[in-house]
């Protein structure tokens, strides 16, 4: 057949090709400067990334868009900008899941840090990134905090300036946006933005209009303008509320620090050490407050001393945690009024200044992820915050730091911290007695998925690793694995602690640890009593965490039963009344038994197993597992044998309710793993 002629076929102009070319190219390139910004940030809080996304195949169609000339057919060109955008599409979807793991404090605190490191362009890229972002609070937080660094600069820190008027911003700002998205909103007013930039006009004005320090303090100037841009939403890609919001921002920050500093300049230096605090006051993101109260509380501790601050200082600090509308810190201005009120009315020997709430784990541990982050970190470092804790005291370090341009040295180091940061859980805020806070249970949730994350990614590499390398992830997963198990007894220790509080058991089940079974294998291979030892200890942290998953967060009270989790009523289970509770989850049944039930004949317990097996659920039940009320198995099916723990071992079970966290880790494995007494 012969080929058309030329003038038959659609082309594409040359023009129109080098526009999407650079419309495209710049596009990656953004995505690129952010995937590199979200990494560094990743890594100074041992953040684990995962999979990073590979961009190859884009760049790769990027350069046969280039090479295009005015000879390409209309259909080709389409197919390849459609490829490209794909691409795009795919890696702006991964970085936002990555990004989700990060608060817009995490941001703002490594941007301080690096100060003016950090180039326009990266700024520019977040923004863009931020821009494209679905508009939660966490996303537009950083979406304002990257614009405001864009356009404005700080040549005396800590007071902030507007690089451009405000007329020529809003204009800058759409032309921006415009060269991002063809249909991004124009920079011509409308009634909506218009009356939002009015009212953060409002704001800035009474901020420029305060005489001093208490004034600002009694104005609830934060919160209020805090509340305000939670509401804004999607607004805030409008080009004039963005400037507005620049112009705020900036104005509000510089009235706090002149006045802070008009108060008391040694007070406003301390605070403003290194963090752009008045940014952080109007950061609307979850989580900002309580970041808050972590920095100023730790000041106000540091103050205490008689030493480093007197009691007009403190008088200070005291003012700006009260600023931090409810935060964990201060309890807020109400709680700040009674103090003043009962000091009236005959309280005054009580101390009217709050304790400092004790910062996270992880914030604690601040010190010790720097230096495990750093290519060369300082050992003395790192073992003096090791050798706190028993446990663990005795781990070579040798073992989970090696040389930077070991493929497996990033991941190694990371579960050298993720087993800290379980230690120092375990020996604080899991050995008291309390209630389960927000902020703790949001860190348990986060170390159980991260810790769970790596022990998968463990076990992979032992399999696909040379032997040379197999040792040292060996050693590496066997100390994660004994953290994880401690962990998990510490939360059912905790929880067991609650309810001897408790008037009467409940049956609202709680999702205090929202943690699937382990997706990892239970088979390595590599031979040898190592690995026995790894895939033991791998089931059983795989059974110790449905148990936890399924029980102590029923007993903790925390939170309301997940959608996809059916309370079993135990009246109507099979041999029902040796049974306290059960639940069913994806077609793993978990139940707790009763004392009386270590009483039935081994017999009668593994039918109650299979009758357990067929009992007619929402999802059918593949898998049974009995355990006692600490969370220790008893007995499990899946498939067609039951399998009971013999009699010593039952009774080793009841006999240790509500032993201590130290357990050997290497007996309950084995005892895992012994067969079955007949």
């Amino acid at each position: 057949m012969p080929s058309p002629l030329i003038e038959d076929i659609d082309l594409v102009e040359p023009l129109e090709i080098q526009q999407a070319f650079v419309f495209l190219s710049d596009e990656v390139s953004d995505l690129q400067v952010v995937d590199n910004f979200l990494l560094a940030v990743e890594r100074r809080y041992l953040q684990e990334s995962g999979t990073p996304f590979d961009p190859k195949r884009i760049r790769s169609n990027l350069a046969i868009l280039e090479s295009f000339s005015g000879d390409i057919s209309t259909e080709k060109f389409a197919r390849i900008v459609a490829e490209v955008q794909s691409g795009i599409e795919k890696w702006h979807a991964a970085l936002a899941s990555r990004d989700e793991f990060l608060h817009a404090y995490h941001l703002r605190q490594y941007c301080d840090e690096q100060g003016p490191t950090i180039k326009p362009i990266v700024y520019s890229a977040l923004t863009r990134f931020y821009k494209n972002r679905k508009p939660d609070q966490d996303a537009q937080s950083k979406f304002d905090l990257s614009i405001t660094r864009l356009f404005s600069k700080s040549p005396d820190p800590p007071y902030r300036e507007i690089l451009i008027e405000r007329e020529d911003l809003v204009d800058q700002i759409a032309a921006l946006f415009e060269s991002w998205d063809a249909e991004a909103p124009s920079k011509k007013r409308s009634s909506h933005s218009s009356l939002v930039s009015a009212k953060l006009d409002d704001f800035q004005r009474e901020a420029l209009s305060l005489k001093d320090y208490q004034e600002l303090f009694q104005s609830d100037l934060f919160d209020r303008l805090r509340e305000f841009k939670r509401k804004l939403g999607s607004l805030y890609s409008q080009p004039e509320i963005a400037a507005a919001a620049i112009d705020c921002n900036i104005a509000v920050g510089n009235v706090f620090h002149k006045l802070l500093a008009s108060a008391n300049k040694t007070i406003n230096e301390k605070v403003n050490e290194g963090v752009d605090l008045a940014g952080a006051f109007v950061d609307a993101s979850r989580g900002a407050e309580e970041y808050l109260s972590e920095i100023l509380g730790d000041l106000r501790s540091k103050g205490a001393d008689a030493s480093e601050a007197d009691e007009k200082e403190r008088a200070s600090l005291d003012d700006i945690l009260s600023l931090v509308c409810e935060s964990p810190a201060t309890g807020g201005r109400r709680d700040k009024e009674v103090r003043e009120n009962a000091s009236k009315t005959g309280d005054a020997d009580k101390p009217s200044s709050p304790a400092p709430s004790l910062p996270t784990a992880q914030k604690r541990l601040e010190p010790f992820f720097f230096s495990l982050s750093q290519p060369e970190p300082d050992f003395s470092v790192i073992r003096s915050h090791v050798i706190r804790f028993p446990e663990v005291s005795d781990l070579n370090l040798k073992d989970f730091i090696g040389r930077p341009e070991d493929p497996n040295d990033h991941l190694c180091r990371n579960v050298l911290g993720v087993i800290l940061w379980i230690e120092e859980l375990c020996e604080n805020e899991l050995s008291r007695r309390g209630e389960m806070t927000a902020s703790l249970k949001d860190e348990l949730h986060r170390l159980l998925r991260r810790s769970e994350e790596f022990s998968e990614q463990l076990d992979y590499l032992v399999r696909e690793n040379a032997s040379d390398s197999q040792n040292r992830l060996l050693i590496v997963s066997n100390g994660l694995l004994e953290s994880r198990i401690r962990l998990k007894r510490g939360i059912a220790r905790f929880t067991r602690r609650n309810l001897e509080k408790a008037v009467e058991a409940t049956q609202e089940a709680a999702e205090i640890i929202e943690e699937p079974v382990s997706r990892a294998p239970f088979a390595v291979a590599v031979g040898g009593p190592t690995n026995r030892w790894l895939v033991a200890a791998t089931l059983l942290v795989t059974l110790i965490s449905a148990g936890i998953y399924f029980f102590d967060s029923q007993m903790n009270q925390m939170a309301p039963i997940a959608a996809d989790v059916e309370l079993l009523d135990t009246k109507r289970l099979p041999n029902g009344e040796h049974l306290s509770q059960g639940f069913q989850k994806d077609g793993l049944m978990m139940v707790t038994a009763r004392d009386s039930w270590l009483q039935l004949p081994e017999d009668e317990q593994r039918k109650n197993l299979k009758d357990l097996k067929e009992f007619p659920t929402k999802v059918p039940v593949k898998t049974v597992m009995v355990t006692d009320t600490n969370g220790r198995m008893l007995g499990d099916m899946s498939g067609e044998e039951a399998r009971i723990l013999g009699r010593v071992q039952i009774a080793d079970a009841a006999e240790s309710k509500g032993d201590d966290a130290r357990d050997s880790a290497e007996e309950s494995v084995d005892s895992a793993v012994e067969p079955d007494s007949q």
